[in-house]
């Protein structure tokens, strides 16, 4: 993906909370430059993170799906 996420893969581990934050916020960037291709590719990484940190249930899984319809809806 990026160089920070790649950074904070190595320092912190795969399973960190962070990762999925940086991701969402690098697909948020995407989507204001109207990348959304790629702006959903980093919404659905971090969502696979989320899913396995906290549960199919959890709000930060919905933020995720939110964010992945909002970038469809964009397109």
């Amino acid at each position: 993906m990026h160089k920070s996420l790649k950074v904070l893969q190595s320092v912190c581990g795969d399973n960190h909370p962070d990762i999925s934050a940086i991701s969402l916020n690098l697909g948020l960037m995407y989507q204001d430059v109207e990348n959304h291709n790629a702006a959903i590719e980093c919404f659905k990484y971090s969502l696979s993170k989320n899913e396995a940190l906290y549960g199919h249930e959890h709000i930060q899984v919905a933020s995720n799906y939110q964010a992945i319809a909002h970038a469809y809806y964009l397109m």
